[in-house]
């Protein structure tokens, strides 16, 4: 048993960790009481860098072109509204973030139906990004949910033809606090 030094709660880490909200960080004197685990999830639509157009493509204007082509685009509006967005609308804990994101330059028509199709999820954030490094681009947000390096936080990555079970962030949330 190691007790807690803020609370002076003494229960074996595994039952702590499953049930309590309390966060082991090492040496029983470095017990944290996190209200709750920052949850992010991360989803690159239509994001405008080198990955996304290839190398082959020799001018902005072709790689434009390329990514937001009226059907390729309409591919992937399709496969978000009917695979990935269904899925988070049905999470049993819903108290966590899905950024996703997206290039500034994409065409207003489809930042529009970006924002139509995800306006009824709370979960939901936005990024429109000038950079083309989605790397430099998520940097600030990351450090969001950590509370600047401060707090825990766990992250994760979907597609927009991904989907995920029903309990997906409550199993990753008990999950975390055993970590």
């Amino acid at each position: 048993m190691i007790p807690c030094r803020e609370t002076g709660i003494s229960r074996c880490l595994p039952d702590l960790c499953s049930s309590s909200g309390l966060v082991y960080r090492g040496a029983a004197t470095q017990w944290r009481v996190f209200d709750a685990m920052q949850i992010w999830g991360h989803c690159r639509f239509a994001f405008f860098g080198v990955s996304d157009t290839g190398r082959e493509i020799g001018t902005l204007e072709t790689a434009f072109a390329k990514l937001w082509h009226p059907v390729r685009m309409a591919v992937r509006f399709h496969l978000m509204e009917t695979i990935l967005l269904p899925a988070i609308r049905a999470q049993t804990d819903p108290d966590f973030v899905l950024q996703i994101t997206t290039s500034q330059l994409m065409p207003d028509i489809f930042q529009e139906r970006l924002d139509r199709i995800t306006a009824d999820l709370p979960q939901v954030r936005i990024l429109r990004s000038a950079r083309t490094d989605l790397s430099k681009a998520l940097r600030p947000a990351m450090a969001e949910a950590s509370g600047g390096g401060a707090e825990p936080a766990v992250h994760f990555r979907v597609d927009d033809d991904d989907a995920v079970s029903a309990d997906y962030i409550a199993r990753l949330r008990r999950a975390s606090a055993r970590v």
